[in-house]
């Protein structure tokens, strides 16, 4: 799991810093202060719903209902369960943010809208990158498997 988790944090990371240096280049964004906090914040919010999304895995896992149930139809059925609160937790956060873009002064723009890109990022990969590397994992599709880790 934690393997997972850090690879799609590893996804954020990229698609923040690609995001920075085609503003470095268009529009003469450096990297600051305000670019690590936008990080650091976008590292603990893709962090904290990928945990989401694999904590109702391994709840359903322990359900009893759904023993039964393949890995990858149990994972598809958490995901569906946490869907709408991943959605409601971004639009939420997306919110606030077009908010401070709109009446927030020029020196915030460039953090949020690297914040706004990373939140959407983080959202994206805890949903679709994270978990198929979890159901390739336990699958033992990827070159280390999690027996071969031990």
């Amino acid at each position: 799991y934690g393997v997972c988790a850090v690879t799609a944090m590893l996804h954020d990371l990229l698609v923040m810093l690609g995001f920075v240096a085609i503003m470095g280049l268009v529009a003469g964004w450096e990297i600051d202060a305000l670019f690590l906090t936008a990080v650091l914040t976008v590292v603990g919010f893709s962090l904290q719903d990928t945990i989401v999304v694999f904590d109702r895995i391994r709840e359903n896992q322990n359900n009893r209902k759904l023993r039964n149930m393949g890995f990858e139809s149990l994972v598809n059925l958490s995901i569906s369960q946490v869907f709408k609160r991943s959605v409601i937790t971004q639009l939420n956060a997306m919110f606030v943010m077009i908010a401070i873009l709109l009446f927030g002064g020029d020196s915030v723009k460039p953090f949020i809208a690297v914040l706004f890109v990373g939140l959407l990022s983080g959202t994206y990969s805890s949903i679709f990158v994270a978990t198929p590397l979890l159901v390739s994992w336990e699958k033992g599709e990827l070159p280390l498997t999690h027996a071969q880790a031990a």
